[in-house]
């Protein structure tokens, strides 16, 4: 799978130089975005010990469907995979992949994604993703699956499954929306990684207003506090407010 998985690597890259080359002197659309969050929650557990975290990102966008992008946010949670405290203050996430549409309901998405951790290297890993969404008019729902040959920390195959429901609320606001989200990771390393293969899920609301994203989320897993990397409450429920500006 881990082969597989570098064939795909090359065979987007190459994609994704050809179609760059081919529009080079096209215009690209960019899109920035900064953030703040309660807490920065990656599939369901607490990157950053349950404290608020900044983001900042910026995509570029051809109309033809490639992109390409940049995102990052502070962390502060590898003491617990066996890493000093402060060995990654912050992740840094490079991803490029090409996106359309099947019909005007039907679309789709395909990309490589690399969490960088520029002081604690031994964590960086890189997944592939895909994923198919159908535009039903009153609701949106999609579905997606990534996967990585060597996860987190170096704890081997990782895959990850999820379906999210997206609901416009114009009953009560244009700018409202209300959505819902339910993965599942598989893990190859769970001993290293610290806790085992999980469900986790969300339930929250969004506006938006003049270029800003407001966002109010519950977000749980089924890790028991027992199993959570040797006891702790980072994969308790919690909610978590959101603060996103692009422009």
């Amino acid at each position: 799978m881990f082969t597989l998985l570098k064939r795909l690597s090359a065979l987007l890259i190459a994609g994704i130089l050809l179609a760059s080359s081919n529009v080079a002197m096209a215009e690209w659309e960019t899109a920035w975005n900064m953030g703040f969050t309660t807490d920065y929650r990656f599939r369901g557990i607490s990157q950053n010990n349950e404290n608020g975290t900044f983001s900042g990102g910026v995509d570029f966008s051809h109309s033809s469907g490639w992109y390409v992008g940049t995102w990052a946010a502070t962390v502060e949670q590898v003491e617990l995979r066996g890493q000093k405290p402060d060995d990654a203050d912050f992740e840094l996430d490079l991803y490029g992949g090409y996106g359309g549409n099947f019909t005007s309901a039907l679309s789709y998405d395909i990309g490589l994604l690399y969490y960088a951790y520029p002081q604690g290297w031994q964590l960086d890993f890189l997944e592939v993703y895909g994923s198919l969404s159908y535009d039903f008019g009153p609701a949106a729902l999609t579905g997606g699956v990534a996967y990585s040959g060597d996860f987190f920390g170096e704890t081997d195959d990782a895959q990850y499954y999820y379906v999210e429901l997206d609901v416009p609320l114009p009953y009560f606001s244009d700018n409202l929306s209300a959505s819902a989200h339910y993965g599942h990771q598989d893990i190859d390393d769970n001993a290293v990684f610290g806790t085992p293969d999980y469900d986790e899920w969300n339930i929250g609301v969004t506006y938006s207003w003049k270029g800003a994203d407001f966002d109010l989320r519950y977000i749980d897993t089924d890790i028991s506090d027992r199993r959570c990397f040797g006891g702790t409450d980072l994969c308790d429920d919690e909610l978590v407010f959101s603060i996103t500006a692009n422009f």
